[in-house]
């Protein structure tokens, strides 16, 4: 394959076949050198492996990059919907939100439960990036192998001239 479909594959491929956060680290190490750029992650795996090791460095272009978030359902043949809307309501809740956001190391928009968060957390503009950054972003969508080759080129011609 071209390096570009390599890179795009990597990509998607990381967080399947790597598992312990020594193991993503040495990966983005490996990758780092390889490709010489930086590489793209979750926030919580950065935060993770940022974690352990400081010299990796977790940044969201202002110029735009995607946004992503979690999200809970119910399941159309759940057993017990009552017990799954407790749940929802549960992690919803100010406090038990700030702390799943703690955990997980992903920002969290539930505007409550950000105000519970430590001042140090919520001030670290890679994880709450400033709206003039939000902006910039954009939801990842399932797009035709068309659109997903001209990604690909773009990045391909970005790295070629990166340097």
């Amino acid at each position: 394959p071209e390096p570009s479909q390599c890179h795009f594959h990597f990509l998607f491929d990381f967080s399947i076949t790597v598992r312990t956060t020594e193991e993503r680290i040495a990966v983005l190490e490996f990758a780092s050198y390889v490709y010489g750029s930086s590489l793209q992650v979750t926030s919580g795996d950065a935060r993770e492996m940022m974690n352990i090791n400081p010299h990796l460095h977790y940044v969201v272009p202002s110029e735009g990059s995607n946004i992503w978030f979690d999200n809970m359902v119910i399941p159309k043949a759940a057993r017990n919907k009552k017990a799954a809307y407790e749940f929802i309501n549960f992690m919803l809740d100010p406090q038990n939100a700030a702390q799943n956001a703690q955990y997980v190391g992903y920002a969290t928009p539930n505007k409550a439960a950000k105000k519970e968060l430590p001042k140090k957390i919520t001030d670290d503009k890679a994880f709450y990036p400033p709206e003039t950054t939000m902006k910039h972003l954009q939801v990842y969508r399932d797009l035709p192998l068309r659109v997903l080759g001209e990604y690909n080129d773009l990045f391909l011609e970005f790295k070629m001239f990166a340097k």
